[in-house]
């Protein structure tokens, strides 16, 4: 199946013969590269994944005098991951963990506006052996704030 990519760029007055090309990245499969033309402020692209895993995918463009830009993340913040997974056999897990900054844990209380630590996440999914329904489960803990969230089921 393919899968449809957009990116929007905004233009200094160096255009309009940008070039743009997206970089599909995972620890198990070597990185590939899928050079575009951007048309007018905008860059499609399809991709088939052949594997599973979670791929980064920035986007590179450049003007015609040779600049150029590369987004990598979502909201300017955030890493930007693609889970490709096989339903058929395959699982797809992870974790990691975020700095809670003061004040972030429960902003409208003043009791808990010191309370900062580590927030530890982890998940799994899997489709078991000849169904058609994921199943796994999510956790979240902050055990500084005696957080502890889990999920379950998904959808």
């Amino acid at each position: 199946m393919d899968i449809g990519f957009l990116g929007q760029l905004t233009d200094n007055g160096a255009g309009p013969n940008f070039t743009s090309s997206w970089v599909f990245e995972s620890a198990a499969t070597p990185a590939e590269t899928r050079p575009d033309t951007v048309n007018g402020l905008s860059v499609s692209s399809l991709f088939r994944f052949a594997n599973p895993g979670v791929y980064r995918y920035p986007l590179t463009v450049s003007d015609p005098t040779g600049n150029s830009g590369v987004a990598s993340t979502v909201n300017d913040d955030l890493p930007a991951y693609l889970v490709i997974y096989d339903p058929i056999g395959w699982f797809v897990t992870g974790g990691g963990w975020i700095w809670s900054p003061p004040g972030a844990f429960h902003p409208d209380l003043v009791e808990s506006a010191g309370i900062t630590g580590k927030a530890a996440f982890g998940f799994v999914a899997k489709y078991q052996k000849g169904a058609n329904i994921l199943t796994g489960n999510t956790e979240f803990q902050f055990k500084a704030g005696n957080l502890n969230l889990a999920g379950t089921s998904y959808q």
